[in-house]
């Protein structure tokens, strides 16, 4: 425990006093950093430069705000000191930043509501669009309850219609102001987010359109201290996973040093830092006989949004390939079945990472993520987790807001849009009302069967005449207890949204394509969980320690509680183990 302590202690020393050596491998194109209503340039700890908006060359504001809070209270660290200004917008405002690459960049936006005698920030209430994409909508330090400074980073496609150039527009409610204290634009290197990620419950792959923006909800270095942007080549912050573990005497951290990680093909240092894989949570001892239980962290986030989750892994605790297996849950289902890094890797301590998507309901406001021993006995019990990142993704009506009016909707979608958006929609109207003309002429064309015939359809009244306005009772009686609910809920949400009034509240047809591939997949899932339960391979129920998740403001340690539970049945958290098929490992990276 001792030498366990001091090699962790080491790395911690090493992390704070080489703070540049993950910093050189990548050069942005686009580093554009500015401070909102400074005076001059701006120097930070980690090195970093923050130009006043004013002078910046690749920065244009219109209309010109020329009111601009200062003040010296917010803090006395250079990391601090770009919260002491802030400009002050009295009408609907526009950054526009002019980019030299094309491709999804880091948008960092930094509010902090800076004592005046003139203006109170903290009651003022705006929004905030980049690029078409809601980002905050009636946004207030007052209604949040909000003491501190706000943060946020996002993935915002830049090219397309909006060229070379990244637009951010603030607009203040009726009677209100906006503000803004700073602006981080980077662009990102090519294939920092993927075009497809794996579907939680496992399925095929689903494609990720590039129009889709994440904003980060979640970024963990499990095992290890904080790292702050100059330990990341792309100025990231990661955080310690110990607030977010559910039972932390299920883990135990381990640490290598981190010039033993390799990079392979298709992994790079700007994924993540060898900081991030050079530690790790694994399984503690319990002093129990069987060690069957899992390590969970719980993690709050906005329910009704889809999730990109990506886990990073690295074997840092084997001493020979293939000794290490384990099964990993999202949300208490099945993510990676029998998993064995050395398996992609064939090499030890080599970066590897797995994107995943899963959506969030009404009824849920957390992921759960866990990994555990697989149902392998003839394997060593263990399994471990280096890194996890969560990114909310923006929704079919390019918002990652929920509960949007549809008039404000409608009214950021740029004119052209708009016009496009006609053009498109008439000519599918066109082509439908075609069709429908023509099946029309062959119904009338077509023989006329016998009413005496038997027919397989029954009365619309025997589908809604009782139904109470439920989907699952509405829908084909064939069809009532072998549909899954899940699947049928996702349909139906899709056709809803293209009934909508507001041609902006539509979506897409890849958006419509992809909700009807994701609710197949619920459904094929959950046949072959029956299938599986109803087999030879079925596995008994284990006994299972599963967290029980409360509501509460704000994340942390604080909003989580956990509690011994009886039992969980195989098709719940090991619904997937007895299924031979061996449906995982289907994107390569």
């Amino acid at each position: 425990m001792c030498h366990s302590n001091c090699l962790y202690f080491t790395w911690i020393l090493c992390v704070l006093y080489v703070p540049f050596i993950t910093s050189a491998s990548f050069i942005p194109k686009d580093s554009i950093l500015i401070d909102c209503g400074g005076s001059k340039a701006l120097k930070l700890d980690d090195g970093r430069v923050f130009e006043p908006d004013s002078w910046n060359q690749y920065v244009g504001l219109s209309p010109n705000s020329h009111i601009v809070v200062s003040g010296n209270k917010i803090g006395k660290s250079n990391d601090s000191i770009l919260y002491n200004s802030a400009r002050v917008f009295k009408e609907t405002s526009t950054y526009t930043i002019n980019t030299k690459q094309i491709g999804r960049h880091w948008l960092r936006v930094h509010f902090c509501p800076v004592e005046s005698p003139h203006y109170n920030l903290k009651s003022a209430v705006f929004s905030v669009v980049a690029n078409g994409i809601v980002l905050l909508h009636g946004f207030s330090f007052f209604k949040s309850g909000k003491q501190s400074c706000l943060f946020k980073e996002y993935a915002i496609e830049v090219g397309g219609s909006s060229l070379e150039k990244l637009v951010l527009t603030l607009s203040p409610f009726n009677g209100s102001i906006a503000f803004i204290n700073g602006i981080e634009v980077v662009s990102m290197p090519e294939g920092q987010f993927p075009p497809s990620a794996l579907p939680v419950p496992l399925g095929p792959a689903v494609e990720i359109p590039t129009h889709v923006a994440f904003e980060t909800a979640y970024r963990i270095n499990m095992g290890g201290p904080l790292l702050t942007p100059k330990n990341d080549s792309q100025w990231r912050i990661w955080e310690p996973d110990q607030s977010f573990l559910v039972n932390a005497a299920t883990a135990r951290n381990v640490v290598v040093n981190h010039s033993l990680v390799k990079y392979l093909d298709g992994v790079s240092v700007e994924i993540a830092p060898n900081w991030v894989y050079a530690t790790a949570q694994e399984m503690a001892d319990a002093n129990v006989t069987d060690q069957r239980f899992n390590i969970s962290w719980a993690f709050e986030v906005e329910p009704m949004f889809t999730y990109l989750i990506r886990m990073h892994f690295c074997d840092i605790v084997s001493t020979s390939l293939h000794n290490l297996v384990f099964n990993v849950y999202i949300n208490n289902q099945s993510a990676l079945d029998s998993f064995d890094i050395s398996s992609k890797t064939m090499e030890l301590s080599a970066a590897y990472f797995i994107d995943f998507v899963a959506n969030v309901s009404m009824v849920s406001n957390r992921i759960l993520v866990q990994v555990g021993p697989p149902d392998l006995r003839y394997f060593p019990t263990n399994a471990i987790l280096n890194g996890l990142e969560i990114m909310k993704m923006s929704n079919p009506s390019d918002s990652l807001v929920r509960n949007l009016r549809p008039d404000y909707i409608d009214s950021k979608t740029p004119k052209r849009k708009k016009w496009v958006l006609l053009a498109i929609t008439s000519s599918i109207g066109f082509a439908f009302l075609a069709l429908i003309s023509a099946a029309f002429y062959l119904y009338l064309c077509h023989p006329k069967k016998s009413r005496r015939e038997n027919s397989v359809w029954l009365p619309l009244t025997t589908h809604v005449g009782n139904s109470d306005s439920k989907l699952e009772k509405i829908i084909d009686p064939h069809l009532v207890g072998s549909v899954n609910l899940e699947s049928l809920r996702k349909f139906g949400e899709t056709a809803e949204k293209c009934l909508a009034e507001y041609g902006t509240d539509r979506p897409t047809m890849g958006d419509i394509l992809w909700n009807l591939e994701y609710a197949l997949q619920l459904q094929e899932a959950s046949i072959q969980m029956v299938s599986a339960e109803n087999s030879a391979n079925y596995i008994p129920d284990i006994p299972e320690w599963v967290p029980q998740i409360e509501t509460a403001e704000g994340g942390g340690a604080d909003s989580v509680s956990y509690k011994e539970s009886d039992t969980i049945t195989s098709s719940g958290v090991f619904s997937q183990l007895g299924d031979p098929s061996g449906r995982y490992f289907q994107t390569e990276h």
